[in-house]
């Protein structure tokens, strides 16, 4: 969990990797998105590439939670969550 105190952006740095797992995004509580960073990837073989997730502008200038928890496993059974940063 993050808490992100002013601003009205926040992004989730991380990878497209084909052996990633599939990860609910909440942003305030509420389920902004989920995400399968290994979607157009066809084997596990392929490169990783840093990429931005999760995405959301025009939020209100106050604290905002976001919370990244794995679901499942990815399109080519990736099962782990990983983030370089938060912005």
């Amino acid at each position: 969990m993050l808490q992100k105190t002013a601003g009205t952006a926040i992004y989730w740095h991380s990878r497209l990797n084909p052996v990633g797992g599939i990860s609910n995004v909440l942003l305030d509580g509420a389920l902004a998105d989920t995400i399968d960073p290994s979607v157009g990837f066809t084997n596990i073989n392929q490169t990783a590439v840093p990429a931005i997730l999760f995405a959301r502008s025009g939020l209100s200038d106050e604290t905002h939670t976001i919370k990244i928890g794995y679901v499942g496993i990815g399109s080519l059974g990736g099962s782990y969550v990983e983030s370089y940063y938060f912005e």
